[in-house]
């Protein structure tokens, strides 16, 4: 299993997801942050993962500032 192939299929699938009313906006994190996503992969991926953790750290103050899904900034740096 290929970290970065499976990460590019997830981002595929999840772009192909849709959303009735009262959804007005969506945005895919795994496109937005798909560079520091990927490099943090590239460096911490292994490939036979024990666990895997899916969540959210949206936006300027999330993991686009440093690549560390679930990273408190000031931590992390």
């Amino acid at each position: 299993m290929d970290p970065l192939r499976t990460n590019r299929a997830l981002v595929k699938d999840v772009d192909a997801l849709t959303f009735g009313a009262p959804v007005t906006h969506v945005y895919n994190p795994l496109v937005y942050a798909r560079r520091s996503s990927e490099r943090y992969l590239e460096r911490f991926a292994r490939q036979r993962p024990e666990a895997l953790l899916l969540g959210m750290n949206p936006g300027p103050f999330g993991m686009a500032q440093t690549g560390v899904p679930f990273g408190e900034v000031s931590i992390v740096r």
